[in-house]
């Protein structure tokens, strides 16, 4: 009977001692897979903390812009509203024997980025129905206030069919001004004389071009 009871016993402490190894083992197992997650998830985050910290020492911290200037040739020139119409009037004996002068300051404004000449041609002689007077007996004198080493003015008789340049400038001007001066100073007397009183017109062309 004894021997019967410790068999049974033997068998009762094998059975649990093999459900308590089973249950340790089962216990250890899932105390290394959960150690095992641990690690995993910490070697994740320390992946990507080196990401972050690899894109940040690469993120751009610069910029660049393109800046362009555009320069468009600008050329212009203006005969100021006061000065479209001019006249040489003959009053006194003076006048006819030495000719007369008329001035406009800051008639013309001639506006260039780069190197310009302005030039001058009449239509026509001054005219009145069939009496003329030569166009060439005026001449046109343009100057301008200051100095300017750059730019050359020259007096040039008046002419109907040579385009004649008046202004040179071997630079670019902004709004520069000229004076122009008419005068009939020098020219024949007999080309005034024997005429009818009357008004004698001709048009005159000024043109700037680049040089």
């Amino acid at each position: 009977m004894f021997l019967i009871f410790f068999q049974l016993l033997l068998i009762a402490v094998r059975f649990f001692s093999l459900q308590f190894y089973t249950a340790i083992k089962l216990f250890l197992k899932l105390q290394i897979i959960s150690i095992m997650k641990r690690f995993l998830q910490l070697g994740f985050v320390a992946i990507a903390a080196l990401m972050v910290t690899a894109y940040s020492s690469k993120a751009q911290t610069t910029g660049t812009v393109t800046l362009n200037c555009v320069l468009n040739n600008v050329t212009s020139i203006t005969i100021g509203a006061s000065f479209q119409t001019t006249a040489l009037t003959y009053t006194t004996a003076a006048d006819y024997t030495n000719g007369v002068t008329t001035n406009q300051t800051a008639a013309l404004t001639a506006i260039s980025n780069q190197a310009y000449s302005v030039k001058v041609i009449a239509s026509q002689d001054l005219t009145n129905n069939t009496n003329t007077i030569p166009i060439g007996d005026v001449t046109i004198t343009p100057s301008f206030t200051g100095t300017n080493s750059n730019i050359t003015c020259t007096a040039k008789a008046l002419s109907k069919t040579v385009t004649n340049t008046i202004i040179s400038s071997s630079v670019g001007t902004t709004s520069q001004a000229y004076n122009l001066e008419y005068s009939t100073v020098g020219a024949p007397s007999s080309d005034f004389l024997g005429k009818p009183a009357v008004t004698y017109t001709s048009t005159l062309t000024y043109t700037i071009t680049n040089p």
